[in-house]
């Protein structure tokens, strides 16, 4: 669902009932801003500037190690769940990847698991600040 892929389902009715099923623009239109809170680049560093929030990359190392946010925290999505209980539950985390996708899947399990996060708009392809490990060559490739 917040990865736009695809899943599959057995629905069983144990009642005569209808079946009643969404396109796939609408139900995002209806839910998935409940289910994944954006915030922009710019809030966004204005609230880690402050001390208020904290950054999480949750890109592969290899990514991270290319570029990344100053300050931030690698914890690749695959292992989100795993070492998630290693984060500060007091803390918001803003949490961002490549696109933006990979983050709302980020912050939706972090928000399942009681945490106050957000899943940082476009990600760092349309991050307009400077970066770790900033390249002329690495930010050709990550904005590509």
């Amino acid at each position: 669902m917040l990865l736009g892929g695809f899943r599959n389902a057995t629905v069983t009715l144990t009642n005569p009932a209808r079946l009643l099923t969404l396109h796939k623009d609408d139900f995002d239109l209806l839910m998935c801003p409940l289910l994944v809170a954006e915030i922009g680049a710019g809030q966004a560093r204005n609230l880690v500037e402050q001390g208020e929030a904290d950054w999480l990359d949750c890109r592969y190392d290899i990514e991270y190690d290319e570029a990344h946010i100053p300050g931030a925290r690698n914890l690749p999505l695959d292992r989100l769940c795993e070492l998630g209980a290693t984060l500060d539950p007091t803390r918001l985390v803003i949490v961002y990847c490549r696109s933006g996708r990979r983050s709302a899947a980020g912050a939706f399990l972090l928000r399942e698991r009681g945490f106050k996060a957000y899943s940082l708009t476009g990600g760092v392809r349309d991050w307009p600040y400077a970066l770790e490990g900033d390249s002329i060559e690495t930010t050709a490739v990550m904005n590509a």
